[in-house]
């Protein structure tokens, strides 16, 4: 038996004023091997965990909103803050230290689980099972509130400019999951110069994924950002899609040997794709006077099944 653990750890801290950039990163992962466990079973386990967390301004970094940008577009004249304490603003752009402290956030979360297992079980000396399971689920969430930031005159405290109307809160809701589940059976012998390999599987996969977005305006205080406390524009949406594939495929091979000449036969089926029947001849490998060469010839012949 072997294992591997390894666990990683991310604290970014931003490099502007204010406490809104800010990134952290955990992830876990592991994996074990069982070999020739109770002497009929090979065991493999992968399993690997994510979890991040992302804050900025709630501006961002677009055009027209964010600290980045309203810092170079501003006047180089304008105070940061005037001398009563209010924030500085000079007309044109509004202030990006203003921004950056106390224009809302957009935070960003995430958790990530993937995990994959198989197990080859060997009941007969020619008899293999294999199984195996995997499945990725997601969950992601986005708030984004955006408070409302008022300028003052400093000689008069009189009222000069605003960047909102109303403070705003807007969340978003991404999840999804996809399993996927196979199953595989080999088994073969021979009698004297017959040879005969029987295989036959099944595969399973489903995926799910679902999203709503609500928002709202004019909410109570800037401290307590809750949907029941907004109380204008209330919106809300979502969305969904899903699929599943189920699917089974089989085979069979017969080999003769006669002297020094092999021949087989191969039939294979997979109904749930094209459902035909597949008959392949193949004759190969002959040899003569000690000197090897190759002739192959190849027929098909597709039958429809329904």
């Amino acid at each position: 038996m072997s294992y591997y653990l390894s666990y990683g750890r991310q604290d970014q801290k931003g490099l502007i004023v204010g406490d809104q950039y800010k990134a952290l990163r955990n992830n876990l992962r592991a994996r074990i091997n069982a070999y020739s466990l109770f002497d009929i079973l090979d065991l493999d386990a992968n399993i690997g965990y994510i979890d991040r967390t992302q804050n900025q301004p709630a501006g961002g970094t677009d055009e027209n909103s964010g600290p980045i940008y309203t810092a170079l577009t501003m006047s180089p004249l304008n105070p940061v803050k005037f001398g009563n304490g209010n924030w500085g603003y000079g007309g044109g752009s509004s202030n990006p230290v203003a921004i950056a402290t106390d224009g809302g956030y957009n935070n960003f979360k995430s958790q990530e689980l993937t995990g994959n297992i198989s197990g080859k079980l060997h009941l007969l000396p020619r008899l293999d099972i294999t199984g195996q399971y995997g499945t990725n689920i997601i969950n992601q969430r986005r708030a984004t509130f955006s408070r409302k930031i008022d300028y003052y005159y400093p000689d008069s405290g009189e009222f000069w400019y605003t960047n909102s109307t109303s403070n705003s809160l807007e969340m978003r809701d991404y999840t999804s999951r996809m399993n996927n589940l196979s199953l595989l059976i080999d088994y073969g012998f021979h009698v004297q110069q017959h040879h005969v390999k029987l295989l036959g599987g099944y595969q399973q996969e489903t995926y799910r994924y679902e999203s709503f977005a609500a928002s709202k305006q004019n909410f109570v205080s800037d401290d307590v950002p809750v949907f029941n406390l907004g109380s204008d524009n209330p919106n809300a949406s979502g969305d969904g899609y899903q699929y599943a594939l189920r699917s089974w495929f089989g085979r069979v091979n017969y080999v003769i040997k006669r002297n020094t000449c092999w021949s087989s036969i191969s039939v294979m089926t997979d109904p749930p794709v094209m459902h035909l029947m597949n008959v392949m001849a193949l004759s190969h490998l002959h040899r003569q006077a000690g000197v090897s060469h190759r002739k192959t010839s190849l027929r098909t012949i597709a039958v429809c099944v329904g």
